[in-house]
């Protein structure tokens, strides 16, 4: 990811996450961390961003922070090379577990979790905004055999 896709990263995000997305801003600050990593997917037709990936790695551990794919390329497997490539890059770094939060009603995202090899063990409750209040975040950990 660079600065100059963060418009573009920003707007795909606020029409996926329209209550609680994130900013230009939100993306640059884990672009400058050291110790998190951003991934833009473009588009093969053109130059566009088609989904990102935003993850962290501390020591042996991961978390994936944040994920998205434009609705013009959802369904076409996107989000699942983006993970291969998390899983990849836990690989060559040795990370033993990684960690997320997804919304409890996101069930594609839930299911493609799980073929991931993430298991649902924990709650959060209210952690989510909705439009008419909060959501609660199932709690997912993948334990890796490095």
């Amino acid at each position: 990811m660079t600065e100059a896709l963060l418009p573009e990263t920003e707007a795909i995000d606020k029409v996926l996450f329209p209550q609680d997305f994130w900013t230009e801003k939100s993306f640059l600050s884990s672009m400058k961390e050291h110790h998190a990593y951003c991934i833009v997917s473009k588009s093969d037709s053109k130059e566009s961003v088609a989904g990102y990936v935003v993850f962290s790695s501390v020591f042996d551990e991961g978390e994936l922070l944040h994920i998205g794919v434009s609705k013009e390329f959802q369904k076409k497997g996107l989000a699942g090379r983006m993970l291969s490539f998390m899983n990849e890059f836990g690989n060559t770094n040795k990370i033993k577990k990684w960690f997320l939060e997804v919304r409890r009603s996101n069930d594609p995202a839930v299911a493609l979790y799980k073929k991931f090899g993430f298991k649902a063990v924990g709650t959060r409750k209210n952690y989510y905004k909705t439009p008419t209040g909060r959501e609660d975040a199932l709690i997912m950990v993948k334990e890796t055999a490095c």
